[in-house]
């Protein structure tokens, strides 16, 4: 998928983002113990009052448990490098990977 040009970003209204979570990382979530995380953002552009909606995911077994939760995005700081946070798939150790940290809260329904 390719990103959207940041003048279409910039002028859209906010969007949900189906992600995946790892099943410690979904519980942290759930709990509030964890409020922000780092993730790729070369095939999204995140930008504050988008929905994030986290899918526990379990990576040994490659399914997911139906258990989600439904956060807004409350603060995105954009930075780059593939050694500064961890990066996800097959990345040279010469490749720049856009990576965006998103902080959350929960969603008024």
């Amino acid at each position: 998928m390719k990103p959207q040009a940041v003048s279409e970003v910039k002028n859209r209204p906010p969007v949900t983002h189906k992600l995946k979570s790892w099943p410690g990382d979904f519980e942290a979530v759930r709990t509030g113990m964890k409020t922000c995380e780092a993730r790729r953002c070369d095939d999204r552009a995140f930008r504050v009052n988008d929905v994030l909606e986290l899918h526990e995911y379990d990576p040994q077994t490659e399914q997911y448990s139906g258990r989600f939760i439904r956060l807004r995005c409350t603060h995105v700081d954009r930075m780059a490098g593939p050694r500064m946070l961890c990066t996800v798939g097959n990345v040279g150790a010469d490749d720049v990977v856009p990576l965006a940290c998103l902080s959350f809260g929960k969603l008024s329904t």
